[in-house]
């Protein structure tokens, strides 16, 4: 079993919507590694921590959840942080954190901060 898993904020620099898109080389790409030794990944419930873990790595390695000035959400950041996590849960390829991820993929790392009327 895999005890870590990389994740690769690559969705910037394939769209070219961010400063990542900078980079020059893959190794400039931000990245982090999940570990998971301590979880049995066929565990519903450490398939979730998994996940939780996943999500939070993404929002890290995909850069500014905010525009400047704004409180809506980046749209590039919403599609690198569902790209990552994707991508990550497609590798550690386990059934439990594959489900766990289909059922709480609608909007992975959004929180609603405040709302205009």
């Amino acid at each position: 079993m895999k005890n870590s898993i990389a994740l690769i904020a690559i969705a910037t620099l394939a769209t070219g919507l961010s400063a990542h898109a900078q980079a020059s080389t893959m190794s400039e790409v931000p990245s982090e590694a999940v570990q998971y030794s301590d979880l049995d990944s066929t565990r519903s419930h450490d398939a979730a921590l998994l996940f939780e873990r996943i999500d939070a790595a993404a929002g890290r390695v995909c850069g500014a959840k905010y525009k400047v000035g704004s409180l809506a959400i980046s749209p590039a950041w919403r599609n690198c942080v569902q790209v990552a996590i994707r991508a990550a849960v497609a590798k550690v390829n386990s059934p439990a954190v594959t489900s766990y991820a289909a059922a709480h993929d609608a909007a992975p790392g959004d929180t609603l901060v405040a709302r205009r009327n």
